[in-house]
């Protein structure tokens, strides 16, 4: 919701300051999808998503909140201070029609994939909280997430949210600095998140966790 929220208010900001400026078409882009990501995030959240009930920390909700606050200002910031309209400097900026489709192609196919994986997640999420999927003992039973990406590593969302990032990054034709910190940022968190849950999953299953299954990298990590 954040996200949405931000990137939306930024996207007429950039419409009502830098209206027809060709430097700054890659930021238009970049907001429309920026809020096209939040939007199918919140109707996942809202819709598809099965949450347990838990209390989440007000450092962890601020650091979120920062998080997607800084992903939607800074671009903009940048661009104001480092080019300013200025058609010398910002000429690596420029983003003509047929570059600018595949890229948001590009970031469709990242998204829906992402999708697809946290709808197989929230299924396998849905049936281990049924009644008929607890152990005797009351434990609930996992169960090793399988088909698209998941044949191939542990973490296919994780894998697709780094290449959405890639494909905003790619809008700038990757001249933006503050979208080059965007996507460090965003990968070392994410691939040490993969880790971890890689290694939850083969402690979990042991020898039943398919061994050629990488953590985040298909083949590579």
């Amino acid at each position: 919701m954040l996200a949405l929220c931000f990137s939306l208010t930024l996207l007429v900001i950039t419409l009502a300051v830098y209206n027809g400026d060709k430097c700054s078409r890659y930021l238009i882009v970049y907001y429309v999808l920026l809020g096209v990501q939040g939007a199918r995030r919140l109707y996942e959240t809202l819709c598809i998503q099965a949450h347990s009930y838990s209390t989440m920390s007000v450092l962890l909700f601020v650091s979120g909140a920062a998080y997607y606050f800084f992903a939607s200002l800074s671009p903009l910031a940048e661009h104001a201070y480092r080019f300013n309209g200025d058609l010398q400097q910002c000429s690596g900026l420029m983003l003509s029609v047929p570059n600018a489709l595949v890229k948001i192609i590009i970031f469709t196919l990242a998204s829906y994939t992402q999708y697809q994986v946290h709808c197989i997640l929230a299924d396998i999420r849905n049936r281990s909280s049924s009644s008929t999927s607890k152990s005797s003992a009351g434990k609930v039973v996992y169960e090793i997430p399988q088909g698209g990406l998941f044949n191939f590593v542990s973490c296919p969302h994780f894998l697709s949210e780094i290449v959405i990032y890639l494909s905003l990054l790619s809008l700038s034709n990757f001249n933006s600095i503050t979208l080059w910190l965007l996507i460090i940022f965003t990968s070392l968190n994410l691939i040490h998140r993969s880790l971890d849950t890689h290694r939850w999953y083969k402690q979990t299953f042991k020898s039943q966790y398919p061994h050629q299954r990488m953590a985040i990298i298909p083949f590579v990590l």
